[in-house]
């Protein structure tokens, strides 16, 4: 419908609904509010509610994970096993005073008897069955921890539940030990957290057992009450482990509904909050908002009636006017006579006319160029085909300038010249024999990509740079041209050329519309290079991933370090193209690095940095731990002069060199070398792999010393249970001895036969004790090796003798030092101690020197002194004994002595050497396989 037949009420109407449209989205917008403050406010609600849900959870399964630990613990205890009321006494109340809410320990009897509890009094159930109860049935049947439901003990007539695990003896189930906590305290603590919030926010808190039973409530009354029935929404989701909301009808009431569960004992913490008190803030808003929205509807009708006539009915044909102007559809423009009479207007409506008026021309004109360049614009962005971009920009250039002949030129690398790469109006022949190359700089493309800025012919036959090209460019008919350079970050240079037949000179106007398509035309070229680039740089990243994965995989496979540093080595030279590979690692309570492994370097090099210890501020590798950061050197030899004393700079054959820290949580654990000696470098995608490796080497490293000291913990445990068997076969040992040397020196007078008779049955009482603390002996892990490495421990032995003797003493650590197995230590350890203390006894030495050498398949200990040797040594011993009428063997002198140095290699599967040095004094070497 055009202007003309439209009627007054017509526009009246359309006025009012785009005044609508202006109103009506600010009421969606109140209502939007509405809704998503209200959503915001019942998360809040519930948020809080199911935080407070979660605190108590997490508070509670605290509780029930301590009884539950409590009772596998107490399962444990020999005096609870054994069922020794006395030593029951003291283990219980040990617990009880350190758990506040225990208020009954006890233990039944394998058919359910109450055979101890603790405390034994006011009340006492010693003597009565319980098998009947679902607890004893449960654990019996099950051999596990498992809590009861809530009841009220006859023991301590207090609402309980009850944390109970199976006693088994010699393998057999002998009955429960139960540690009952006090739900009377949960229940206060909620009444608690229920009175502190205020009346309107007052809320349910409850904490129902895997069987639906109330242990704790907010309100004391319903204690060991049903929550509700089994096919309870809230109940059944939160004993499933379920975490939510829930609204539900009850008690006449809406309630909401939030619910955490405990996986402890798969019970659930579910609050309870009445909707109408909940959301009454929202309810109070919704009333404000409502009248809000009133107010603003009442103003936004009064506003509309008093400005419509005097601001929207100009503005309304203005703007009709305005979009006629932008369309280029027939049939609907308004001729300039149709807003004159508000031209006439002083005001801002007047001169918003008149600029409408001037301006229309321009703007009809510019529209075309527009649209035009919209759709180039559609076609770059929608297609990533290069030819296909180029085409469709060449085509509306020839369309949108008029123009016979258009043309893209771009640089081919391979002749390092313009070619033409696309064009139209050209003939074939233009195309293959227009050559610019050096000799034709001077020719506008060259002028154009050299400066950066258009250049435009107006007569090529007035351009003497056009010299040896006019017979081609006559040919083809053209009398001017227009060139536009292709500036792009990732482009060769490129030019846009726009040819007229006639002479012609390109306005501003033209110059910037031209250049506008050059845009265009350099956005695909550079997309279609970018997107080459992006797609190599996806597939080094793979190859990144790839090769990571690879090594994680390698050193995840074993917890052994010498394993785990081999496997890592290896998939360095799978995945990185180097020469050579090491790794320096630092022992935990040591402040230097050694060479724990290596690949690829020179024997004199290797050897070099295998005897070196890197201390703090020592070459490359220290720098790398310092830094904490990867480093890179190409020509590595130019950097000698900065770490003058590192053996890494003594070989000149590196061209390229990268070393990265093993970082494993904050902790630098060692440093990953690598280097080549080709002369290419290496990249920082390589460099960044690299501390990739790195990273990945040490947390294995990390794992396998955790590892060894599990092991660890282990042999500890065990000491301490050979140091119980020790008490409970010598002890009595020593004891017999000492009631038959009693007996004997009774009957030594009046009855001889009868007290040689007890003498001999303390002569084999007391050999069959040693024999028993040999064993037992031998299979101690002395105490300082659950601190100290195996060298730092015979170090300290060795410090510690000089301090002693005063003799001059001096340990020696050769290789690498690497874990052995626990017995392997312990022995090892106990050969140079007994080895000391044979030199401080017998030697007659003034000097003593102990080396401990780690090779790649074995272990050696080697204890040398300067004393008078083996042989006297024995002589004088025995001697000694002659003298004393002793009828000991010689051997035995000093407790185990050479004998159990002899049997502990043995016991190792070892190697054992006592030889006598030409310069005199005794040598011990003891070999060990790893």
């Amino acid at each position: 419908m055009s202007v003309k037949e439209r009627s007054k009420t017509d526009l009246q109407l359309q006025l009012l609904a785009l005044y609508l449209l202006f109103v009506g989205p600010i009421f969606a917008l109140a209502l939007f509010f509405y809704s998503v403050e209200s959503e915001r406010l019942r998360e809040e609600v519930s948020a809080a509610d199911l935080s407070l849900a979660r605190a108590i959870a997490l508070e509670t399964d605290s509780l029930l994970r301590l009884a539950k630990e409590a009772a596998i613990a107490y399962a444990k205890l020999p005096a609870v096993i054994e069922a020794e009321p006395e030593r029951m006494a003291e283990a219980f109340s040990a617990g009880a005073i350190a758990r506040q809410d225990v208020n009954l320990l006890y233990r039944l009897t394998k058919d359910g008897t109450m055979l101890y509890h603790y405390p034994s009094s006011p009340g006492s159930t010693i003597g009565t069955d319980f098998s009947y109860r679902d607890y004893f049935q449960d654990a019996m049947t099950t051999g596990h921890h498992v809590f009861s439901k809530g009841r009220i003990s006859p023991t301590t007539d207090r609402p309980v539940i009850t944390s109970v695990m199976p006693v088994y003896k010699h393998g057999e189930f002998d009955g429960v030990v139960g540690v009952n906590l006090e739900l009377q305290r949960l229940t206060e603590t909620l009444v608690q957290i229920s009175e502190k919030r205020p009346e309107s926010e007052k809320i349910d808190i409850i904490i129902v057992d895997s069987a639906g039973q109330i242990i704790a409530h907010s309100n004391p009354d319903k204690l060991l009450t049903d929550f509700a029935d089994d096919s309870s929404t809230v109940l059944k989701a939160v004993l499933a482990g379920e975490e939510g909301e829930f609204t539900d009808e009850s008690e006449g009431e809406t309630w909401l509904y939030n619910y955490t569960p405990m996986p402890t004992a798969n019970w659930g913490v579910i609050v309870r909050h009445p909707t109408r008190l909940a959301f009454a803030s929202l309810k109070r808003f919704q009333q404000g908002l409502l009248i809000a929205l009133l107010i603003f509807g009442a103003g936004a009708i009064l506003f509309w009636y008093a400005f419509s006539n005097r601001v929207f009915n100009p503005l309304a044909q203005l703007t009709r006017y305005g979009e006629s102007v932008g369309q280029q559809i027939s049939g609907v423009e308004l001729i300039p006579e149709t807003i004159e009479p508000l031209s006439e207007r002083p005001d801002q409506i007047g001169r918003l006319a008149r600029t409408l008026l001037r301006t229309e021309q321009s703007i009809r004109q510019r529209l075309v160029e527009l649209t035009t360049l919209n759709k180039t614009s559609t076609v770059v962005a929608s297609s990533l085909d290069t030819d296909q971009v180029i085409n469709a920009i060449l085509d509306e250039v020839r369309r949108l300038f008029n123009v016979r002949q258009c043309a893209l030129l771009i640089t081919d690398e391979t002749h390092a010249e313009l070619r033409i790469r696309a064009s139209r109006g050209l003939s074939q022949n233009y195309v293959s024999r227009l050559e610019l190359t050096d000799t034709t700089k001077r020719f506008p493309a060259y002028r154009a990509i050299s400066t950066g800025q258009p250049v435009q012919v107006p007569n090529i036959e007035l351009d003497p740079s056009f010299a040896n090209l006019l017979p081609l460019a006559q040919a083809e008919g053209y009398q001017s041209l227009l060139v536009i350079p292709l500036i792009a970050p990732h482009v060769l240079p490129a030019a846009l050329t726009i040819y007229r037949d006639e002479e012609h000179f390109f306005t501003e106007q033209e110059v910037n519309l031209a250049a506008s398509f050059a845009n265009h035309a350099a956005i695909a070229l550079e997309h279609a290079t970018l997107f080459s680039l992006t797609d190599a740089q996806l597939q080094q990243r793979v190859q990144f991933l790839s090769a990571l994965n690879a090594v994680g995989y390698t050193v995840s496979q074993s917890l052994d370090i010498d394993d785990v540093l081999n496997n890592a080595m290896d998939s360095v030279f799978e995945v990185m193209p180097v020469d050579a590979c090491w790794i320096y690692l630092q022992r935990q309570s040591e402040d230097f690095l050694r060479l724990r492994v290596q690949r690829g370097l020179p024997a004199g090099l290797a050897e070099q940095m295998e005897q070196q210890t890197i201390y703090p501020g020592q070459g490359l590798i220290w720098q790398v731990v310092e830094s904490g950061d990867p480093l890179l050197l190409e020509d590595a030899h130019l950097y000698q002069n900065q770490w003058p004393d590192d053996p890494l700079f003594s070989y000149e054959g590196w061209q390229c060199l990268a070393a990265a820290p093993l970082l494993a949580k904050a902790d630098i654990t060692g440093v990953l070398g690598i280097a080549s000696r080709t002369e290419s470098t290496f990249s920082e995608t390589e460099v960044e792999l690299l501390q990739a490796i790195g990273n990945q080497i040490a947390i294995a490293v990390v794992n396998a010393r955790l590892y060894r000291r599990s092991r660890e913990a282990a042999v500890f445990e065990e000491r301490n249970r050979m140091a119980r068997e020790i008490h409970d076969t010598l002890a009595q040992g020593f004891t017999g001895i000492l009631i038959q040397l009693q007996a004997a020196e009774r009957l030594s007078v009046k009855n001889t036969q009868k007290a040689l008779l007890s003498l001999r049955e303390a002569r084999e009482l007391a050999q069959s004790s040693l024999q028993e603390a040999r064993r037992s002996v031998f299979n101690l892990r002395p105490t300082v090796l659950e601190s100290l490495t195996l060298d730092q421990a015979i170090a300290q032995q060795v410090e510690r003798f000089k301090n002693e003797t005063g003799l001059e003493g001096k340990f020696v650590l050769e290789g690498y030092p690497t874990a052995l197995d626990a017995g392997t230590e312990q022995n090892l350890y106990r050969i140079a101690q007994e080895a000391m203390t044979n030199i401080k006894k017998h030697a007659q030495a003034s000097k003593v020197e102990v080396t401990l050498a780690f090779e790649p398949k074995t272990v050696t200990l080697t204890i040398v002194d300067n004393g008078i040797g083996l042989e006297r040594s024995r002589q004088q011993k025995q001697a000694a004994h002659a003298t004393n009428g002793s009828d000991r063997h010689p051997a035995r002198i000093g407790g185990l002595g050479l004998v159990g140095i002899r049997e502990r290699v043995g016991l190792m599967g070892g190697q054992v050497y006592f030889d006598a040095p030409a310069n005199g004094g005794t040598q011990i070497k003891v070999v060990i396989s790893k």
